[in-house]
């Protein structure tokens, strides 16, 4: 889902991801909001990405919820 938020215009492709996951991280979801909120005034998709990219250098190297560094949490599939 990170991936796919940090490029301008997925948004869409996100919310649809978590609703086919069923996850909830809210960890994870307030860096991808704030993605989002990075470029919200700029125009045009180019200086969009540029702001979101220029953003995403701020961010730590791990966004991951700390749970996922749980021994076995990695393995787990949705079904």
């Amino acid at each position: 889902m990170f991936t796919t938020a940090a490029t301008v215009g997925n948004q869409t492709k996100v919310k649809a991801m978590k609703t086919a996951t069923g996850l909830k991280d809210t960890y994870l979801e307030v860096f991808i909001d704030r993605m989002a909120k990075s470029y919200k005034n700029k125009c045009g998709v180019e200086q969009k990405q540029n702001a979101l990219d220029e953003f995403k250098q701020s961010l730590p190297v791990n966004v991951l919820s700390p749970v996922w560094q749980i021994k076995g949490m990695q393995n787990i599939t949705c079904r």
